[in-house]
């Protein structure tokens, strides 16, 4: 094949921005994946070329100038018209990436031992990574050894590079068409970042399972595997079934669920807030399987009593945390000042996942148990309303233990929109706040913490914006028929995605919520460091999974019917 078999698509709708850190490896969904090799490349900002995120990083420079048109930019393959002629690279394995160009391949570092046959560049350094060329092909390949990797780069040049990316893009022209172009591509940019974060079934994870992002995290998250499914829903139901199942097998005897598990059994002694009811209910609601209820109805509940166990330590009933990275905001100011907190979030979250348990269980028809799991949603519902809601301020707060308010105007406070019983007037007074300019109706809203507030800034949960706090703030304002506003802070964030996924090539952690800086400028847990170096300092990252599944899910809302695309899986 050649490159008229990749011309002859629509281009035009395909991802088409090269952007440094945006990810580029082997896919779960294609076959097995590899997590131990960090076999995984990004994006470099020298144009064509790839950074390979091993323990010895190595670079691979493909050719090309800047003038050159890139057509194609996804997470598994890269096309591109040079003066040359056409520039083409697309993983093969987790192990091989081939490709066709006209411009001489480098592979650094390369160290030359004689180890040269047929046109192979090995570096035997430790980083495992061999570079094989025959004319205009190419195939760069990891091994355990350098034999090995010699030996996949060498055989990987008898494989057809096209035939290998039209592989790679047919899911992606499966996916339905957004009725904007500029959406469409959009959100082909967001299945892509959610393909790349999928993985293979390895160690302690039985089946697929999701990552927030392939370097530098590399670890599955709880609560963001439950944002990942949301998204998935759209295109694999079951997928995102597995998505959740691989976290449900992270259980502890205790009850917990750590926050961050790897495949290897090494995790955190940390929770997260439990959304995994959530999760599990938009599963069983499509796929309509009660053996996903039998498997997640006793790990649920065995988490669920963790939390009031271990989180409610004077016995008020309302649940308590003193680290922000428990409730998944590290570095908030809510925490500057506290050593434990009654925390807003943790408790909106556990009473809606408690009611979610209950409806699951009615689903087995398990009425008592049902009804014994909403009588205590209902209970820390209330308290919430009761004990966290200011009426003076029209807020909801944190509670300090001698039961004061924090009043820290954080993103958290809108969370409760989510509970079935928060007041009517509650609800419009927190719309108010929601609509305020000199408060949370930023430029890209809503901030994670007030433009008002002496504590905001651009760093991390201190004032930026995040995709899946909006995309929690629009369901629960849905659910209590303020449509109007969901719409706008729908098409608020669409918007602020959409622009600097143009300008950037990638979809990031979270965004400058005064949209005065651009994210790849925003400090995490500290200014930004310069230039863009993972080894060096972790900034706002790129290509994030939540962003990418959450913004795919308000995507296709746009799409008529919204129809689920049961994209096959793969057969490992």
């Amino acid at each position: 094949m050649g490159p008229e078999t990749i011309l002859a698509l629509d281009l035009q709708n395909l991802p088409d921005v090269w952007g440094e850190g945006a990810l580029f490896a082997y896919s779960g969904l294609d076959g097995e994946t590899n997590t131990a090799s960090s076999f995984v490349a990004s994006l470099h900002d020298q144009y064509f070329s790839l950074l390979f995120h091993t323990p010895e990083q190595v670079m691979l420079y493909m050719g090309g100038e800047e003038d050159s048109d890139t057509l194609i930019a996804t997470s598994d393959v890269l096309f591109a018209d040079t003066r040359k002629g056409y520039m083409l690279a697309s993983w093969w394995a987790w192990h091989t990436l081939v490709g066709t160009s006209p411009y001489q391949i480098v592979l650094t570092p390369i160290t030359v031992t004689g180890l040269h046959t047929r046109g192979i560049t090995v570096d035997p350094s430790g980083a495992a990574i061999a570079l094989a060329t025959n004319r205009e092909l190419f195939a760069v390949s990891y091994g355990a050894t350098w034999a090995e990797a010699s030996r996949r780069a060498e055989m990987a040049l008898a494989v057809d590079p096209y035939r290998t990316a039209l592989q790679r893009l047919t899911d992606k022209q499966m996916l339905p068409d957004h009725p904007e172009r500029e959406k469409d591509r959009l959100m082909k940019k967001c299945f892509s970042v959610m393909k790349v974060n999928t993985l293979s079934g390895e160690g302690r994870f039985h089946q697929f399972w999701s990552t927030p992002d392939r370097v530098p995290q590399q670890h599955l998250m709880q609560w963001d595997s439950v944002f990942h499914a949301l998204g998935m829903l759209h295109i694999n139901p079951r997928m995102a079934w597995y998505f959740i199942k691989s976290v449900f097998d992270t259980q502890q005897e205790d009850g917990l669920i750590p926050h961050m598990t790897g495949p290897g059994g090494e995790h955190s002694k940390i929770g997260h807030p439990p959304v995994l009811g959530w999760g599990v209910w938009e599963v069983y609601e499509r796929l309509d399987d009660k053996l996903i209820l039998h498997d997640a109805l006793p790990i649920l509940e065995k988490y669920l009593n963790w939390h009031f166990n271990q989180r409610d330590l004077d016995r008020d009933g309302l649940l308590e945390w003193h680290r922000g990275d428990a409730v998944g905001m590290e570095g908030s100011p809510r925490f500057d000042h506290h050593d434990r907190l009654e925390v807003l979030d943790l408790n909106v979250f556990t009473a809606l996942d408690m009611s979610y348990v209950a409806m699951l269980l009615y689903e087995m028809g398990r009425t008592t148990q049902a009804a014994e799991w909403q009588s205590r949603s209902s209970l820390l519902s209330a308290q919430v309303h009761r004990y966290m809601w200011d009426e003076e301020d029209g807020f909801y707060y944190d509670r300090d233990m001698d039961g004061n308010f924090v009043k820290v105007r954080a993103v958290s406070g809108f969370f409760p929109l989510l509970l079935d019983d928060i007041p009517p007037e509650h609800v419009e007074r927190l719309v108010g706040w929601l609509k305020d300019p000199q408060h949370f109706n930023a430029p890209f809203p809503v901030p994670s913490i007030a433009l008002s507030a002496p504590q905001s800034s651009g760093d991390m949960w201190r004032g930026p914006t995040w995709i899946n706090s909006n995309f929690l703030i629009i369901t629960g304002l849905r659910r209590h028929g303020q449509h109007e506003v969901a719409d706008w802070l729908r098409e608020k964030t669409l918007f602020h995605v959409q622009k600097y996924y143009e300008e950037y090539g990638t979809v990031f952690e979270f965004y400058d919520s005064r949209d005065e800086e651009a994210p790849v400028d925003l400090g995490r847990l500290g200014p930004a460091s310069k230039p863009y170096n993972l080894r060096h300092k972790v900034d706002a990252i790129r290509d994030f999974h939540w962003t990418a599944a959450l913004t795919f899910s308000l995507l296709t809302e746009d799409i008529p019917e919204r129809p689920r695309l049961g994209l096959p899986l793969p057969s490992l």
